[in-house]
């Protein structure tokens, strides 16, 4: 995630966000994670490049909530609040390694209802109480993620890659009490909806 102003770059990404091959931006989004002296230029970076364009790309957002905050209310609220103001409601949106409460899910579904909750080992870690939210999650609005190279899943003996998605699957459907091949496949569709691939 960028962490301070794109300085002399501006040009550069908006000649990329006007290529046709360019998929999607990534990662933008809010992380209360690091001091909140921070917060105001991640705050004004978002907001700075969302002006530059990028309408009709898939938005990934990474949001995580402070220390005292771990559900992320505050940054999920701000990051909503942001997204509302400079794009369209039927922007497209990967919420990337999402770990919010099963209200921000339903906060963002109702903002911005092309949003799509992409789930890694992390929360796979979690209490029972915070995967509640996988459980509910609509499945057509379900991701896999790795966030590679870093959350490696036990078995991994080095940095964590996506050839460690299959585990991610497995551990989703654990949860969901669904069949991995009905996570792979429902995941592969909506990634292609999403991605327009």
């Amino acid at each position: 995630m960028l962490t301070g102003p794109p300085t002399g770059r501006s040009f550069v990404l908006e000649q990329l966000f006007k290529d046709a091959r360019v998929a999607g931006v990534s990662e933008l989004g809010l992380d209360y994670s690091v001091p909140d002296s921070r917060w105001t230029v991640q705050l004004g970076l978002m907001e700075r490049i969302l002006r530059i364009g990028t309408i009709g790309k898939v938005h990934v957002l990474h949001v995580r909530g402070s220390r005292g905050d771990p559900d992320g209310e505050a940054a999920h609220q701000h990051c909503r609040e942001i997204m509302q103001k400079h794009c369209p409601p039927d922007t497209r949106i990967h919420l990337h390694c999402c770990t919010g409460s099963t209200t921000q899910v339903q906060r963002w579904m109702a903002a911005l209802p092309e949003c799509h909750f992409g789930y890694t080992m992390a929360f796979a870690r979690m209490a029972f109480p915070s995967q509640q939210v996988l459980q509910d999650l609509p499945l057509q609005r379900l991701l896999l993620d790795t966030d590679a190279p870093h959350l490696k899943p036990l078995s991994a003996t080095r940095c964590n890659s996506p050839r460690y998605l299959g585990e991610v699957a497995k551990a989703v459907a654990e949860i969901r009490g669904e069949s991995m091949k009905r996570i792979c496949n429902a995941a592969t569709v909506n990634a292609h909806r999403l991605y327009r691939m």
